[in-house]
């Protein structure tokens, strides 16, 4: 996976998963949570 696909993956989480559920503050700890676990699984 080179850094362009990362990036890529990223921007598309962002906009999934942030974008869509960021009104819900119950559950914004855990998009950051899932976001950081993203991160740590994609960028190596």
């Amino acid at each position: 996976m080179d850094k362009y696909e990362v990036e890529l993956g990223l921007f598309n989480y962002i906009e999934t998963c942030y974008n869509r559920r960021r009104r819900h503050t119950a559950i914004g700890c855990r998009i950051t949570a899932e976001f950081e676990l993203y991160i740590k699984a994609y960028v190596v």
